[in-house]
């Protein structure tokens, strides 16, 4: 799916940034479906520091 994105042969360097940010943000949200857990992904400071970190 990268590799059709991206293209090229510079797709290499993107999948591990890629995949750790959706397992992050994937594990973060399943946190957040345990009972009186917060969901890291509903913070804006969450979102605003992820984005500033690309």
């Amino acid at each position: 799916m990268v590799k059709g994105q991206i293209g090229g042969t510079i797709y290499g360097r993107y999948v591990p940034l890629i995949y750790t940010l959706f397992i992050f943000i994937l594990i973060g949200n399943l946190i957040g479906m345990i009972p009186y857990n917060f969901a890291i992904a509903t913070s804006i400071v969450f979102i605003i520091s992820i984005s500033l970190s690309l």
